[in-house]
């Protein structure tokens, strides 16, 4: 491996050290944290149920792609 990838190897490991048990998918873009109560909205996103909830009380939209989102908009996942 070259330096850089190393790095960059180690640096995603600091940041999601629990990726080596879990999939990347089992994780929420919003807390950084594998999900417990997992929702999907109307665009195909995973969030966390209470995150995204929280985000939407100020934000109207999707975290991922800034697309309108309701709390209608979020099914169990």
């Amino acid at each position: 491996m070259s330096a850089v990838s190393s790095n960059s190897y180690e640096a995603s490991q600091i940041r999601h050290p629990h990726l080596g048990e879990s999939p990347p998918t089992f994780i929420c873009p919003i807390t950084d944290n594998i999900m417990a109560d997992p929702v999907i909205d109307k665009h195909g996103h995973s969030f966390e149920r209470a995150a995204i909830l929280e985000w939407l009380k100020i934000n109207n939209t999707c975290p991922m792609n800034r697309q309108p989102l309701t709390p209608d908009d979020l099914a169990p996942n």
